[in-house]
């Protein structure tokens, strides 16, 4: 993961990987991959299904943070 970040130049503070699925089954997430946004605070704030791309997890993230 960290190499993915690095190559597509992405500064993320924390990434975290449900390496069991018991994440996902909490939060009633089913589709592989699933990716999961959180605010500062822990609350989750978003939810992308399925495959992401690059310039669409850019976009979301600068979406997010501008909010």
């Amino acid at each position: 993961m960290q190499n993915y970040l690095q190559q597509h130049s992405l500064q993320l503070d924390e990434v975290l990987l449900d390496t069991n699925g018991s994440t996902a089954q909490k939060m009633g997430m089913f589709g592989l991959p699933s990716t999961l946004f959180f605010d500062a605070q822990g609350k989750l704030i978003d939810t992308h299904m399925g495959e992401i791309t690059h310039a669409a997890l850019h976009q979301k993230i600068q979406n997010l943070v501008s909010d």
